[in-house]
């Protein structure tokens, strides 16, 4: 049923849009996300958003139930692409558990805390990364709210949005349109790998190199009709992460240049920036004001706080050891291929780089404004390029620089922008035109494809393994604590470090339990109380190094000998949860009963019920 109402909510809003404006079919869904995104948003700001989700289905299927006469074809190209990239990617990511740090210390639990409080962090909030904007977990609660809680609808909300970005490419392209719409379906899966496993993560950075490329798109096809809906992704692009802004400067010098090459009117020029500067810059003005009142004390202490004061105390702290290494480093980063990102980087601007070589000299013909558009694409990317670097020095912490940390995600963010920029600009206008050189990239797209599937390392297959072992053990203590962890005791996690980081492990168990109450154990993190006599903790044992163990052996504690949940008796010893005396029928208080769907590997599709501690305030019950 959750589906069903996803597809109504989803069509309902397409269908609004493509009645109502006079863009083509393939821009309905991209602007039916922003409208969704942007009015979840401001109802969150009122502190009404769990009313938000409601209200977009039934208006959408309101509407859907109306009866209508229109000649304007819906289900075109980009509409039937849209439909079947959405649903290839839900049914990819059906039971799936996102991977990497970044999904358990922001992403996935962002998402989760929406859909538990209906409210943006507030002070008591487990989220760290306070100001990092919203749009993605809002979206992503639209689609639980909808769907029902599953970290693989998560990732299925992302594949909805991504869909909806790259089905732009497709513009005013129609059935008939035999040279043109194959192409868009190529280019629409090789952009998907620019940025390896974008589909199955959580991290957003290649939804903001497609939501940059969807508001060039838009601007290529014409920048006057599409304007409204530019305004809408500058905002969400904003709201997705503040990098974002490095991409809505890039696409406010593309509109300039448009509106240079048409002498517009000056009229036109500041319409253009009150769309595509005046409405982000005013919404995220909004978000800005509001964690400074909620967060003030704390955003010193956010890693990427945006400020003079911040960017200083990185700069100094920037050792002589950095400066003798980074450029270097960097330089090598992007021309190296060791990456997806740079590889696509160096095959794809080498085909474009011969394809202009064999316009000049009249071989070939490409179409009008090409040319002008990949030399603004390498521009464009070397400015973010540039940015990316600034980034490292300024904002990040010295040991992240020195090893250009996620460079390959932050690099393919703008590689992706200015990669589907110039291969979408080179298909065939509608009146026909030749298809060489667009075929010509798709097949040298093929080699870098093939690389982001290559085989993994044998390191990289066992750490995969380990992660998939720790996420059967962690949910399955989850179950255990059903009757029995009243939420306000301890829960410590011992790890394996062999191919699990300590802060990755703590993390995932506390996104897992959603509670404070977690640590990991060790010397300086576990409190001699809760360990000594009389003190009251559970222990995760999900395998030990020699921390962990010399942590139980100095309180006389036992080390388990196999993996699972341990109660600390009174009389110093861990004894496994199943084994423990439970009141028939009891539940602590403040734990409340919700559903989840959790795939594990090789076992089938499972659905579970499970306790969650809601710490948050009084305590509250619900089914």
């Amino acid at each position: 049923m959750g589906l069903i109402w996803i597809f109504l909510a989803t069509a309902g809003w397409i269908v609004i849009l493509h009645e109502k404006t006079d863009l083509p079919a393939a821009f309905c869904p991209v602007a039916a996300v922003a409208v969704q995104v942007l009015f979840l948003y401001l109802l969150s700001l009122l502190g009404l958003l769990k009313s938000g989700p409601v209200i977009l289905g039934v208006m959408a299927v309101l509407f859907l139930l109306k009866k209508r006469k229109t000649e304007k074809p819906l289900l075109t190209p980009g509409v039937v692409c849209f439909c079947v990239y959405a649903a290839a990617l839900w049914v990819l990511n059906m039971g799936r558990v996102p991977d990497g740090f970044d999904n358990y210390s922001h992403w996935a639990l962002a998402a989760k805390e929406l859909y538990l409080t209906h409210a943006l962090p507030g002070p008591d909030t487990l989220v760290t990364m306070t100001n990092y904007p919203p749009a993605v977990p809002l979206y992503q609660y639209f689609v639980l709210r909808l769907a029902g809680f599953s970290e693989g609808a998560m990732l299925g909300a992302n594949g909805i949005w991504m869909g909806a970005l790259l089905s732009c490419g497709f513009g005013d392209c129609g059935w008939r349109d035999w040279k043109r719409w194959p192409v868009c379906v190529g280019l629409m899966a090789a952009l998907t790998l620019v940025i390896p496993n974008c589909a199955v993560n959580l991290q957003v950075d290649a939804l903001m190199g497609m939501t940059a490329l969807a508001m060039g798109l838009l601007a290529l096809w014409d920048e006057k009709k599409t304007l409204p809906v530019q305004g809408l992704l500058g905002a969400v692009l904003v709201l997705t992460k503040m990098s974002g802004v490095m991409l809505l400067v890039l696409h406010c010098g593309l509109l300039t240049l448009l509106w240079r090459r048409r002498k517009g009117a000056a009229r036109e020029l500041l319409m253009s920036a009150a769309w595509c500067v005046g409405l982000p810059g005013g919404l995220y003005g909004l978000f800005s004001l509001r964690i400074h009142r909620v967060f003030a004390d704390a955003l010193s202490r956010n890693q990427f706080q945006v400020g003079a004061e911040a960017f200083g105390g990185k700069l100094a702290a920037k050792s002589p050891e950095f400066w003798a290494s980074f450029p270097e480093d960097f330089w090598r980063a992007v021309w190296s291929g060791e990456t997806a990102a740079s590889l696509f980087f160096l095959v794809g601007n080498g085909v474009l780089l011969a394809l202009l070589a064999l316009c000049l000299l009249k071989v070939i013909r490409l179409p009008k404004g090409a040319v002008g558009l990949v030399l603004f694409s390498w521009a464009a990317l070397a400015v973010y390029t540039a940015g990316l670097a600034g980034m490292y020095i300024f904002m990040m912490d010295e040991h992240e620089s020195m090893i250009l940390a996620s460079f390959y995600r932050y690099f393919g963010t703008g590689v992706l922008y200015q990669l589907g920029l110039c291969v979408f600009a080179l298909l065939p206008p509608e009146d026909g035109g030749g298809t060489l050189p667009v075929w010509l990239l798709l097949l040298a797209f093929v080699f870098p494809c093939a690389r982001t599937q290559a085989p993994v390392s044998d390191w990289e297959a066992a750490s995969h393994a380990a992660r998939e072992n720790l996420r059967q053990g962690v949910f399955t203590a989850r179950a255990d604590v059903l009757d029995v962890w009243d939420g306000e005791t301890m829960l410590y996690c011992a790890y394996d470090q062999t191919h699990l980081n300590e802060d990755y492990v703590y993390r995932f168990v506390r996104y897992v339990f959603y509670s404070r109450k977690v640590r990991p154990m060790g010397p300086g993190l576990t409190r001699p109380e809760d360990l000594a006599e009389g003190g009251r903790c559970y222990v995760l044992w999900l395998g030990a190094d020699v921390w962990t163990a010399q942590t139980l052996a100095d309180a006389g504690l036992p080390v388990p000998e196999r993996p699972g949940l341990y109660y600390k008796t009174a009389e110093q010893t861990l004894l496994p949860v199943a084994m423990q005396t439970k009141t028939p029928g009891a539940k602590a208080p403040g734990v409340f009963v919700c559903s989840y769907t959790v795939g594990f590997t090789p076992a089938p599709l499972m659905r579970t019920e499970f306790a969650m501690v809601f710490i948050r305030g009084a305590s509250v019950s619900a089914k």
